[in-house]
Protein backbone atom coordinates (compact mmCIF):
# COMPACT_ATOMS: atom_id res chain seq x y z
CA UNK A 1 0.00 0.00 0.00
CA UNK A 2 2.98 2.63 0.90
CA UNK A 3 4.30 1.71 -2.59
CA UNK A 4 0.87 2.35 -3.93
CA UNK A 5 0.59 5.87 -1.93
CA UNK A 6 3.98 6.74 -3.07
CA UNK A 7 3.17 6.36 -7.03
CA UNK A 8 0.28 8.44 -6.26
CA UNK A 9 3.17 11.21 -5.15
CA UNK A 10 2.85 10.64 -1.41
CA UNK A 11 5.86 11.17 0.56
CA UNK A 12 6.37 7.95 2.54
CA UNK A 13 10.20 6.59 2.07
CA UNK A 14 10.83 6.85 5.30
CA UNK A 15 7.61 4.18 6.42
CA UNK A 16 8.64 2.03 3.97
CA UNK A 17 12.66 1.94 4.34
CA UNK A 18 11.02 1.37 8.13
CA UNK A 19 8.96 -1.23 6.81
CA UNK A 20 12.21 -2.82 4.81
CA UNK A 21 14.31 -2.47 7.65
CA UNK A 22 12.11 -4.86 9.96
CA UNK A 23 11.33 -7.39 7.34
CA UNK A 24 15.16 -7.78 7.01
CA UNK A 25 15.37 -7.67 10.35
CA UNK A 26 13.00 -11.42 10.06
CA UNK A 27 15.85 -13.39 8.30
CA UNK A 28 19.01 -14.84 9.60
CA UNK A 29 21.37 -14.24 6.81
CA UNK A 30 23.24 -17.31 5.46
CA UNK A 31 26.61 -18.25 5.36
CA UNK A 32 27.71 -19.50 1.40
CA UNK A 33 31.40 -20.09 2.35
CA UNK A 34 33.51 -22.06 3.90
CA UNK A 35 33.52 -25.97 4.89
CA UNK A 36 29.76 -25.81 6.41
CA UNK A 37 28.28 -23.13 4.12
CA UNK A 38 25.34 -23.26 2.16
CA UNK A 39 27.13 -23.95 -1.12
CA UNK A 40 29.13 -27.05 0.05
CA UNK A 41 25.89 -28.42 1.53
CA UNK A 42 24.41 -27.91 -1.85
CA UNK A 43 26.67 -29.85 -3.74
CA UNK A 44 26.91 -32.55 -0.95
CA UNK A 45 23.04 -32.89 -1.07
CA UNK A 46 23.24 -32.93 -4.95
CA UNK A 47 26.12 -35.83 -4.50
CA UNK A 48 24.16 -37.74 -2.07
CA UNK A 49 21.18 -37.39 -4.47
CA UNK A 50 23.13 -38.53 -7.58
CA UNK A 51 24.48 -41.88 -5.83
CA UNK A 52 20.51 -42.71 -4.66
CA UNK A 53 19.38 -42.00 -8.30
CA UNK A 54 22.81 -44.05 -9.84
CA UNK A 55 21.34 -47.15 -8.24
CA UNK A 56 18.23 -46.67 -10.18
CA UNK A 57 18.88 -45.68 -13.47
CA UNK A 58 21.85 -47.44 -15.86
CA UNK A 59 22.61 -43.83 -16.88
CA UNK A 60 25.05 -41.35 -15.33
CA UNK A 61 22.65 -39.29 -13.38
CA UNK A 62 24.62 -35.91 -13.90
CA UNK A 63 24.30 -36.22 -17.81
CA UNK A 64 20.19 -36.10 -17.59
CA UNK A 65 18.43 -33.87 -18.16
CA UNK A 66 17.02 -31.62 -14.85
CA UNK A 67 13.21 -33.01 -15.66
CA UNK A 68 14.92 -36.71 -15.77
CA UNK A 69 16.86 -36.16 -12.65
CA UNK A 70 13.94 -34.92 -10.51
CA UNK A 71 11.23 -37.04 -11.94
CA UNK A 72 13.68 -40.25 -11.27
CA UNK A 73 14.20 -38.71 -7.60
CA UNK A 74 10.15 -38.25 -7.07
CA UNK A 75 9.66 -42.03 -7.84
CA UNK A 76 12.65 -43.17 -5.56
CA UNK A 77 10.71 -41.70 -3.18
CA UNK A 78 7.25 -42.56 -3.89
CA UNK A 79 8.39 -46.34 -4.00
CA UNK A 80 10.37 -45.99 -0.44
CA UNK A 81 7.28 -44.33 1.01
CA UNK A 82 5.59 -45.76 3.59
CA UNK A 83 2.24 -47.27 2.70
CA UNK A 84 -0.71 -45.21 3.22
CA UNK A 85 -3.10 -46.12 6.38
CA UNK A 86 -6.76 -46.71 5.45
Amino acid sequence: MLQLDKIQGSSVDEEIERVEDYLFMLFKPKKYSGSNGLEVKAVNAFEDMCFIIGKEMPRDPRLVTTLTFYRTLENIKKQNAPPKKK
